[in-house]
């Protein structure tokens, strides 16, 4: 078996040649939120063909029992201040497009269950991982479950969101557009999680080195908040709405890293960052002043 070009948390990517073009298979060593490695191919490939040919995805090409095969782009990952406008229109562009046009994820265990399920968690586990993640991690169980993510109908901001912004999953082409890829956490739910996961340092922690600069987070919302022509009123509220899901969101993330052992060394780096109770204090304090 050759060596990937890239080892993900759950996934081996290798870069091929088909017919002259360089394309990307993308080999799922394991599933999320409970799905078999084949349910969560399915999931990927039907998520990824109904959002083909719009020019914020790499292209599907073809699936399998346990890989999915997308267009390879000729580009590099999201490092640069100027980026922030590329990946604004590109966000704009998915929450847009999938607002108008819905995807099924109602026939797929999707991340949604995942997200919205905290208050369901046994007693145990979340004792568990309060051992694990340290005491900080109760107040963050206790937080999300007063303020749970509300269900995919009841949301009138709810579009495809991706979950997962950080920057190894953003490429930028030559041709200066910004490319989303990895869409396993994508769920319908509200457009402030990808907010977040873009630049609150909540979940930027994830990949750490990779927290984008405040430039860059001023470019990226000027440019979302202009494609969607959000007015100041409607960015307070999703402000607040964000605050509101940080935490569930924070703990869904909790509950995934430490009910495996870690599979990569950004997995491993996760654990130990939010196993220190000062770096989760100023988590919940980066909450409290988040402002879009």
């Amino acid at each position: 078996m050759p060596k990937p070009s890239l080892r993900g948390t759950g996934a081996d990517l290798y870069v091929k040649t088909l017919g002259g073009k360089k394309i990307v298979q993308r080999v799922l060593r394991k599933s999320a939120f409970g799905r078999s490695i084949p349910q969560q191919v399915r999931f990927e490939a039907a998520l990824q063909k109904f959002i083909g040919g719009q020019p914020f995805c790499a292209n599907f090409i073809s699936s399998d029992s346990n890989s999915i095969t997308y267009e390879y782009i000729q580009g590099r990952d999201i490092f640069y201040s100027a980026d922030g406008k590329k990946v604004g229109a590109a966000l704009a562009a998915l929450h847009g497009f999938s607002s108008q046009t819905p995807f099924a994820f109602a026939q797929y265990s999707s991340a949604e269950s995942l997200l919205s399920s905290i208050r369901s968690v046994a007693m145990s586990k979340k004792e568990t991982i309060s051992r694990l993640a340290g005491a900080a991690a109760k107040d963050i169980f206790s937080l999300a479950e007063k303020n749970p993510i509300p269900p995919a109908h009841e949301n009138p901001n709810g579009c495809i969101v991706h979950n997962d912004l950080t920057a190894g999953n953003i490429l930028i082409g030559d041709n200066g557009t910004a490319r989303i890829i990895d869409w396993s956490w994508a769920a319908h739910s509200d457009c402030a999680l990808d907010l977040l996961s873009f630049t609150c340092p909540v979940v930027t922690s994830w990949e750490y080195e990779h927290i984008i600069s405040e430039k860059a987070a001023k470019d990226f919302f000027s440019a979302y908040f202009s494609a969607r022509q959000i007015s100041d009123d409607e960015k307070h509220a999703i402000t607040t709405q964000a605050r509101s899901l940080a935490m569930p969101y924070f703990a869904s993330m909790l509950l995934w890293l430490f009910s495996t052992g870690p599979e990569s060394s950004q997995q491993k780096g996760a654990q130990e960052r939010f196993s220190n109770p000062e770096f989760l204090k100023e988590a919940i304090d980066a909450v409290a002043k988040l402002k879009f």
